[in-house]
């Protein structure tokens, strides 16, 4: 698995086409056929009491396991997007790889995510079809949060450019239904909403796919 650093979630996401030792034999064996590009991005933003607040992932890991012969297709999407191209998709975001631009917002984030106890955000693709419009794919999986797992289904748009397959869209979520308090400072004053947004811009590059 390649892990991939940025210069710049919190909770989420997301999302891939159509896009310990038992955590490690859960997720497929890389393949240098797909890969994230740098410009990849995964940020997560909410509301305070006082303010709005965001937070990015500094870090992201993927997984893609393809089928073993490389399907038809005039493209790498329309390829990807072939049923039976892919066997497995896993997107790993390090918890501690959540940055905001304030420390304190960190810590409590990272404290009611329990990661010392739960230290990454998985994402496991369970199904992806075609939409109703171009480029566009519903998507259902699974989300593992805070040693939760919810099931989740998400709308993506799939294009591509000179960097790769783009895969973006954006899911709202309720923390609570990960077990998740919502963090709080200043002795209770300033409070996080329960709701956050997490969006991506994923950038598959393409190494002969």
């Amino acid at each position: 698995m390649r892990t991939t650093r940025f210069t710049s979630i919190a909770t989420v996401v997301a999302v891939l086409v159509a896009g310990g030792a038992a955590y490690a034999a859960s997720v497929p064996e890389p393949t240098s056929r797909i890969t994230l590009a740098e410009a990849s991005r995964l940020t997560l933003t909410g509301k305070s009491t006082l303010h709005e607040f965001s937070s990015t992932a500094t870090r992201l890991q993927l997984a893609v396991e393809l089928a073993d012969t490389r399907p038809s297709g005039d493209s790498a999407l329309a390829r990807l997007a072939a049923p039976g191209a892919v066997k497995a998709i896993v997107l790993t975001v390090p918890v501690e790889g959540l940055k905001s631009d304030k420390d304190g917002l960190d810590k409590n984030m990272y404290k009611a995510l329990k990661a010392s106890a739960n230290p990454d955000i998985v994402f496991r693709l369970r199904s992806a079809t075609a939409g109703s419009a171009a480029g566009e794919f519903q998507v259902a999986g699974d989300l593992q949060v805070a040693g939760q797992s919810q099931p989740i289904e998400m709308t993506v748009h799939a294009t591509e450019c000179a960097e790769g397959i783009v895969i973006e869209g954006s899911k709202a979520l309720l923390m609570s239904s990960y077990g998740i308090k919502p963090p709080s400072m200043f002795l209770g004053t300033l409070k996080t909403n329960d709701q956050i947004v997490i969006a991506w811009r994923l950038v598959l590059a393409n190494n002969g796919f």
